[in-house]
């Protein structure tokens, strides 16, 4: 829907402005965000998580209002010479809608409320296409498109909000008087900032680059085949977070030996990391059609760069993965050097990039290579700290499924019409599907880690 509201051009100015606001949200509020999720039952239980997330409320609206300002200046110098405050207020408005909505949504899902939490992630979804496409259309301008996301995501959080407050405990008579555990926060949300901010530059801070050397329209093109690999594996990853996640950071709770939480993190790999695989094959299988179902004319060659971002976004998913095992430990320490050396590897892969003059394709490669640094060097580091057992044969049976739709789609024609695309689309996701079931058959680690 976001291509015919908005041309190329406009989606590459979307894709900066949602680059400024996940730098904020990833530098300044995931790592809280992580923090309170560790910890929600226990502060639930003591009756001082209202209390808590009353004070990360405030904290929001000023991280909001910093990132409002910079990515106002930094996108309108950058790209147009000047500034424009509708800019800063949609990434105000992005910054504390998805942060609060993220926040809100998830805590239910958290504390044993899936199917209200699950709700309300449906009604997100629907109400921000519907505001988008009605501010946009018309003018289709970047910048209505993301206030629409945004005014939806911060409506629902506030519902949200309220629904929490009826089922957490009432806060206790010494709430008013505890204060932010600061050491505590501090030392795991630091290492875990810096990492996510360096994440942030091959994840989002290249589009910058891109936009300067390419243009906004080019910008537009990889944008959106990026973002719809994202959007196919994020649909798996939510359902994940909603299903699985919980179960984890519940066994995380009750246990604080090392060799208990490699087990119960072993159990989610195996879980989630083979059904990661056969989707990211099914997605490069499917992007011609993806593309001819999902996009508009106006976007020639995004199939390409689609099949790229499934890559990337495997990478991606691989790394969050793994990285659980750190939030586990409460030492997130050990995913900074990775980051660092993945962050590098594309930066520097997409500045040549751009001094060889070559097409933008090889920019993309750049990402790649990065992500696959980062998801190499984070396997070695949690490994040192944690004692991995890969279910191999399931591991191995979902790479060969992957390979065998890629495979398959490369060997028949391309499918020219719509309804053909849509064919197409039904034929391999049955059969990914069925694959990944028969995978998951008599999976022992998926029944200990649903137990917890």
């Amino acid at each position: 829907m976001v291509t015919e509201v908005l041309n190329p051009e406009q989606y590459g100015v979307l894709s900066l402005l949602v680059a400024v606001q996940t730098f904020f949200g990833l530098l300044f509020l995931s790592p809280v965000g992580q923090h309170i999720s560790l910890n929600a039952h226990r502060w639930a239980d003591e009756g001082v998580l209202k209390h808590y997330l009353s004070v990360f409320g405030f904290y929001v609206v000023a991280v909001a209002l910093l990132g409002s300002v910079v990515g106002c200046f930094a996108i309108g110098l950058s790209q147009f010479g000047v500034v424009y405050a509708s800019s800063g207020l949609a990434i105000f408005l992005a910054i504390l809608g998805a942060t609060l909505n993220g926040t809100y949504v998830w805590l239910l899902n958290l504390l044993h409320h899936a199917s209200i939490s699950t709700l309300f992630l449906v009604a997100t979804a629907g109400a921000a296409l519907g505001m988008s496409v009605t501010l946009a259309t018309g003018e289709g301008a970047a910048f209505w498109w993301l206030i629409g996301q945004a005014l939806a995501m911060l409506g629902i959080a506030l519902v949200a909000r309220g629904v929490l407050n009826k089922k957490v405990a009432n806060v206790s008579a010494h709430a008013q008087h505890v204060s932010y555990p600061s050491k505590e926060l501090l030392a795991f949300c630091l290492p875990l900032a810096a990492t996510v901010a360096v994440i942030w530059v091959q994840t989002s801070g290249y589009r910058f680059l891109v936009g300067r050397e390419w243009g906004a329209a080019q910008l537009g093109l990889v944008a959106l085949g990026l973002q719809l690999a994202v959007q196919m594996g994020s649909v798996v990853e939510s359902l994940a977070i909603q299903a699985v996640y919980p179960a984890f950071y519940r066994r995380c709770k009750l246990i604080s030996d090392e060799r208990s939480i490699s087990c119960a993190f072993s159990d989610m790999l195996n879980v989630l990391a083979p059904i990661y695989i056969i989707v990211a094959g099914l997605v490069v299988a499917t992007s011609a059609s993806l593309t001819k179902v999902l996009v508009s004319v106006n976007y020639p060659g995004a199939s390409q760069f689609l099949a790229l971002g499934a890559g990337i976004e495997l990478m991606r998913v691989l790394t969050s993965l793994l990285s659980s095992a750190a939030h586990g430990l409460r030492d997130t320490r050990i995913l900074l050097l990775p980051a660092c050396c993945g962050s590098g590897v594309a930066v520097i892969s997409v500045a040549a990039a751009a001094a060889a003059n070559v097409g933008i394709i090889w920019a993309l490669y750049g990402l790649l290579l990065g992500a696959v640094t980062t998801l190499v060097l984070t396997a070695l580091s949690v490994a040192q700290r944690v004692s991995i057992a890969i279910d191999a044969a399931r591991w191995l049976a979902a790479v060969a499924v992957a390979l065998l739709l890629i495979s398959v789609a490369a060997a028949i024609s391309s499918h020219s019409t719509y309804f053909a695309a849509l064919a197409n689309l039904a034929l391999f996701g049955l059969c990914a599907t069925a694959a990944a079931l028969l995978i998951m058959w008599r999976n022992d680690a998926a029944a200990r880690l649903l137990a917890a």
